[in-house]
């Protein structure tokens, strides 16, 4: 099982899922809803046009510079038989026992509250504010609506929806997308941020030409729900967001570079990292994240320790980390020198367990910046005091066990581990000491 972050797996799933300018975890149905209540139809806001899926397909073909190759099929689903299909997608691709090991990274890394059930919070977050997407492996549309009436909020999702259909034809996305046994979450999030982001720059042009710019913002604004901010689920949601929000921001970036043969050519080339989504100058500079290799840990302990997850540990998980204790801007400086980085959550019978990232950063500075910012944010977080004694890397003891991080020049080792030996331990064997 090589895969923790479910709720990115879950977007590219249902791949390209998010309608109504795919950015809002909040609930839609306020204000504007799928079923046209509340809403103009599309007919009204387009000025007396009749709107069509085909008339929809030739503007967003025009606009996003992709041509039709073959037609699209659309099938209207009721929201009920939204969740009867979102149901049956994660039971089968995430059977219980590996969704239990990611839920259980998450609350070890302290991203999930210890009470939260990460199942039922995907259902929640998705089956609430999904007002369309197109299924990859079929070539299908489909829109949640309980009528084939266009509403203009339909209008805006299918916008999107029919913009991952022309990329699937010109691009195959479908090969692009996270794979079971790629090892690599940062780099899978990466390159649905590039496809998302894609979709909801071609739905904003579309948005603005068709409906005027005041109307296109503010169905922009309505579509965004609540605001998202700390809480049980707020790294759950954000790497539900990423894509859509950063995304935009890091398509924007080409498209001011080159147009849309700047997108274009990225799908020949795709971002490597979240770090290259969140800063778009080193994704044009060609710099590659550092690869980091960590020890075979559990061999090294022994006593029935076994590995069971990998992934690559990017920037935006360790900005997400940092966050629970410190504030968004001061986590996003320390989380922006890193290099690269790996995570490996190991656990042995009697339901003991061990987290251990290995960090690389661009500079000694950058990493002097992010342990001294990872010290507050798990001091806050914990209430508890890292403690420096002499013969002993630095730690940080609570009930429930130990944090260890230490440096050594532009690496850091950092570990939760079940007491402050085998933290110690395993931390001097990532960094060689």
């Amino acid at each position: 099982m090589d895969r923790m972050r479910t709720a990115v797996a879950a977007a590219a799933l249902l791949v390209l899922l998010i309608g109504a300018v795919a950015c809002g975890g909040g609930d839609t149905s306020s204000g504007v809803d799928a079923n046209g209540a509340g809403a103009e139809t599309a007919t009204a806001a387009a000025g007396g046009r009749e709107t069509s899926i085909a008339t929809i397909t030739d503007d967003v073909s025009r606009l996003r510079g992709l041509p039709v190759l073959r037609a699209i099929d659309t099938a209207y689903i009721t929201r009920e038989e939204l969740g009867v299909e979102l149901e049956g997608e994660l039971a089968g691709e995430y059977p219980p026992g590996e969704v239990a090991v990611e839920e259980k990274v998450l609350k070890h890394l302290g991203l999930l509250d210890e009470d939260a059930d990460l199942v039922e919070l995907l259902g929640g977050l998705l089956g609430g504010s999904i007002l369309g997407y197109y299924d990859n492996q079929t070539g299908e549309l489909k829109v949640v609506s309980g009528t084939e009436e266009i509403s203009a909020i339909n209008e805006i999702t299918l916008a999107h929806e029919i913009t991952h259909a022309l990329q699937d034809q010109s691009f195959s996305i479908t090969g692009l997308l996270p794979n079971e046994g790629s090892g690599n979450d940062d780099r899978d999030l990466a390159v649905l941020a590039l496809i998302e982001g894609d979709a909801t720059a071609t739905e904003e042009s579309y948005a603005a030409e068709r409906m005027g710019l005041a109307d296109a913002f503010n169905l922009l604004l309505e579509s965004l729900g609540t605001p998202l901010g700390p809480g049980p689920s707020s790294y759950v949601e954000h790497s539900l967001t990423f894509p859509y929000i950063e995304g935009g921001e890091f398509v924007s970036v080409l498209l001011k570079e080159g147009g849309w043969d700047a997108v274009n050519r990225a799908y020949a080339d795709p971002p490597q990292s979240t770090e290259q989504i969140m800063h778009p100058q080193k994704y044009l500079a060609g710099e590659p994240p550092v690869e980091v290799r960590e020890p075979d840990i559990a061999a090294a302990l022994g006593n029935g320790w076994e590995s069971r997850y990998g992934t690559v540990m990017g920037e935006f998980d360790l900005k997400e980390i940092l966050a629970e204790g410190v504030s968004s801007s001061r986590a996003s400086r320390a989380a922006a020198g890193w290099g690269g980085g790996r995570l490996e959550y190991l656990e042995r019978a009697g339901g003991e367990q061990l987290t251990a990232l290995a960090l690389a950063w661009d500079s000694v500075s950058e990493a002097d910046e992010f342990t001294l910012t990872m010290q507050s944010s798990l001091e806050e977080q914990t209430g508890s005091a890292f403690v420096f004694a002499a013969g002993r890397l630095p730690g940080l003891t609570t009930v429930s066990g130990t944090w260890v991080m230490a440096q050594h020049g532009s690496v850091v080792a950092l570990v939760r581990a079940p007491d402050d030996g085998t933290g110690d331990s395993v931390a001097r064997l990532i960094l060689g000491l």
